[in-house]
C-alpha cells in the first residue's frame, strides 16, 4: 500500500506494531545537530528485544530496490552496528517489513535460547 509520505508510513507502522505486540515501546528520534547521524527512524523495544527500522517510502514510479538504495552510508553503518551488537535492524519500505523486523528479533532470541539451553524468547 503506497503512502503519501514517510510520516504516513511511520504512523501506519507504529499503529500496527502496537496492535500486534502489546506493551511495545516505539520511539521516533527527530534528527538534528545534537543527534548522531544515521540513527534509524524507529527505535523499538519489546520484551527486552531491541529493534531499529529505517523507513523508506517509495516515491511514485520508484522501484522497491531504488527506495532501499536511498538508505545512506551512515544509516547502513548504524544498521550494521545494531545488528553486530545483537539487536535487529532493517530498512523497511512497507508496514509488513517493519513488523517482520520485530518478528526476526523474536526468532533470533528463540534460536539463541535453544543454542544456549536458556529460557525461550518472548
Amino acid at each position: 500500500m503506497p503512502f503519501r509520505d514517510e510520516d504516513a508510513l511511520q504512523a501506519a507502522v507504529e499503529k500496527r506494531l502496537k496492535r500486534e505486540f502489546p506493551g511495545i515501546w516505539v520511539f521516533h528520534p527527530v534528527g538534528g545537530m545534537y543527534q548522531k547521524p544515521g540513527i534509524p527512524d524507529l527505535l523499538i523495544c519489546w520484551q527486552g528485544l531491541f529493534v531499529a527500522v529505517e523507513l523508506k517510502n517509495p516515491h511514485p514510479g520508484e522501484s522497491d530496490l531504488a527506495a532501499r538504495e536511498r538508505t545512506s552510508t551512515l544509516q547502513r553503518k548504524e544498521i550494521r552496528a545494531i545488528n553486530g551488537a545483537g539487536g535487529v535492524a532493517r530498512t523497511a519500505i512497507t508496514v509488513d517489513e517493519a513488523v517482520a523486523a520485530v518478528r526476526a528479533a523474536v526468532q533470533q532470541a528463540e534460536a539463541r535460547a535453544r543454542a544456549t539451553g536458556g529460557p525461550s524468547g518472548p
